[in-house]
C-alpha cells in the first residue's frame, strides 16, 4: 500500500510541475518584418521567431549616402523595416546586427529607431540598412547571408527573434548610375584576374572608399613583384592612377615587374677586371703534379734501358 502510494504522489508532483511549467512559460515576444528593398520572400511569417528574408531577383540602384537614414556611404543598400512588439520594454531593447562574416554590433532600440513619436506601445520601428557592392559578390556563387538580426525584446539576456537576410549572388543587379558614376575595371597583368570598382565621375581611383582601397591594395600587393601602376593599356607608360575619371566604363591594367632574386654569392674584394688576370697568372703557373708524373716515367724508362743493356751483355 505504501508503494502503491508513493507512486500516486509521484504522478501527481510530476503533473502539478508540468503544469507550471506551461503557466510559467509564456510566449516569445516577436516584431514584424517588412521589405524596403524589391520585393523577398519572407517566410514562415513576418512575425515568427525565426524569419528569412530571401531575395531570388535583386535589382539596386546605386544611391549617395544618407548618414541621417543609416546610409552612411556612397553604393547599394538593401533595407528592412522592424516593428517591436507592443509589449517590448521599449527603454532597454536591443538587437544585434551582423553584415556577412564581419562582428555584430549591438543597438538599443530607443537610440536607433525610426519611428515618428518614439512613445507609446504600438508602431515603434527602425529600419535596418545592409549595405552591399561588387566585392562582397567577388568568388561567391548562389545564397549567401547579407545580414543576420537578433532582438531582445523584453532584456531578458535571451535572443526572442532571429531574421536573417540572403540574396542570390547569380541574380543581384548593383547598377551604376552613368550620369554620376564610372566604372573601373582592372586587369592584373600577372594573373589576367579582373576586378571592377565603383568610383565618381570626375573623381579618381583616389576617390574609392576605405573597403574599395583595402582591397585594391590586396589586389595590387603581390610578394616578389613590384607594383608600377595602372596604365590604360599594356604598353603605355602614363600613370592613370590620379587622373579625372570621365568615362561610364574605364579599363586599367595593373602592371608589375618582377623582383630579381638575389645570386645568394659573395662580392668580389677586387675589381671585376682583375679576374681574367687572375685566372692568366693561374694558367701560367708551373704545374707541379704534371711534372712529377713526367719525371717517373722518364727514371722508369732509363732503368729498362738499362736492363735491357745488362741482359744483352750477359747473353
Amino acid at each position: 500500500m505504501k508503494k502503491f502510494n508513493l507512486i500516486v504522489s509521484s504522478l501527481i508532483m510530476f503533473f502539478v510541475i508540468v503544469s507550471l511549467t506551461n503557466v510559467v512559460k509564456a510566449d516569445p515576444l516577436t516584431g514584424t518584418v517588412e521589405a524596403l528593398t524589391g520585393s523577398p520572400s519572407i517566410t514562415p511569417t513576418s512575425s515568427s521567431e525565426n524569419i528569412e528574408v530571401k531575395y531570388q531577383d535583386l535589382e539596386l540602384d546605386w544611391a549617395k549616402a544618407e548618414p541621417d537614414m543609416g546610409r552612411t556611404k556612397n553604393g547599394w543598400w538593401v533595407g528592412v523595416k522592424l516593428t517591436a512588439p507592443s509589449g517590448a520594454d521599449f527603454e532597454n531593447a536591443y538587437f544585434s546586427l551582423q553584415r556577412l562574416e564581419g562582428t555584430a554590433q549591438k543597438y538599443v532600440f530607443k537610440d536607433v529607431e525610426d519611428s515618428p513619436e518614439k512613445s507609446g506601445i504600438d508602431n515603434r520601428f527602425v529600419n535596418i540598412w545592409l549595405f552591399i557592392d561588387s566585392n562582397d559578390l567577388d568568388g561567391k556563387s548562389g545564397d549567401i547571408q547579407l545580414g543576420k538580426i537578433e532582438a531582445d525584446w523584453n532584456n531578458d539576456t535571451s535572443t526572442d527573434q532571429t531574421i536573417t537576410v540572403t540574396i542570390n549572388v547569380e541574380k543581384t543587379n548593383l547598377k551604376t548610375d552613368p550620369a554620376t558614376m564610372s566604372t573601373v575595371v582592372i586587369k592584373d597583368s600577372v594573373t589576367s584576374k579582373t576586378k571592377s570598382f565603383t568610383v565618381e565621375k570626375n573623381g579618381s581611383l583616389d576617390s574609392l572608399d576605405s573597403v574599395q582601397k583595402e582591397e585594391l591594395k590586396k589586389f595590387t600587393e603581390k610578394s616578389g613583384y613590384k607594383f608600377l601602376g595602372f596604365f590604360k593599356d599594356p604598353g603605355d607608360t602614363k600613370f592613370e592612377t590620379s587622373e579625372t575619371i570621365s568615362e561610364e566604363t574605364l579599363n586599367l591594367t595593373a602592371k608589375f615587374e618582377k623582383i630579381p632574386e638575389s645570386s645568394g654569392s659573395a662580392p668580389s674584394s677586387g675589381p671585376a677586371e682583375s679576374a681574367p688576370a687572375a685566372v692568366a697568372e693561374k694558367d701560367n703557373t708551373p704545374k707541379t703534379g704534371s711534372n712529377n708524373i713526367t719525371t717517373y716515367f722518364v727514371v722508369m724508362l732509363l732503368l729498362s734501358s738499362m736492363g735491357i743493356i745488362l741482359l744483352n751483355k750477359k747473353h
